[in-house]
């Protein structure tokens, strides 16, 4: 006994209820209906034999990520906060990570100290507010490479403002030994 099925089948195309299937595009017949993919059990839904869709859904704010082998999950993406510092009333701060600073001492030069501790691209930006500017000196060890230039290694490094204006961007490449310096805008000196 045939059943009501409402299968149309050509050579190059396939109807099935709902469904059609031609070439290699599978689509629904009718304008703005979904399109479901939905294993039988404890089955997986993979694309192009390559990637296989995680079976439960993510909460909130993740994405799908791949580990690099065909295998996907959800997880939540972070992102490292950058927090901007108005600095006014003091002439000494010890810089943080993944923060900028303007110096906006109308009194005086602030000296800023580099962090002991820092992990490969943490960043760090300084703009002078004021024509005092700015000074950024350096723990042991440390120094800072500014296109061909390098800094004194060590205490006795440092790179200052010249100009109301100036402004450095650092970014570390070896952890708590040293960051390259890009000068976004006048002029640094550098010892």
């Amino acid at each position: 006994m045939a059943t009501n099925n409402a299968i149309n089948n050509s050579a190059d195309n396939l109807v099935v209820e709902n469904l059609d299937f031609t070439a290699s595009t599978i689509s629904t017949v009718s304008t703005n209906s979904n399109l479901i993919l939905a294993p039988n059990g404890t089955g997986k839904v993979s694309i192009g034999s390559v990637y296989t869709l995680p079976s439960a859904d993510g909460t909130s704010g993740q994405a799908i990520v791949t580990n690099g082998s065909g295998v996907t999950s959800f997880q939540t993406i972070t992102t490292t906060p950058f927090t901007w510092n108005n600095n006014t009333a003091v002439t000494t701060v010890a810089m943080a990570v993944n923060n900028g600073y303007f110096a906006n001492n109308s009194g005086s030069q602030i000296v800023y100290t580099l962090p002991s501790t820092f992990a490969t691209g943490d960043v760090i930006e300084v703009v002078a507010i004021t024509s005092n500017g700015f000074r950024i000196n350096q723990n042991s060890s440390q120094f800072i490479i500014v296109g061909d230039d390098i800094t004194t290694i060590g205490t006795g490094g440092f790179l200052s403002s010249t100009l109301i204006g100036d402004w450095v961007r650092l970014v570390a490449v070896s952890p708590s030994i040293l960051f390259v310096a890009s000068v976004e805008q006048g002029n640094i000196t550098i010892n």
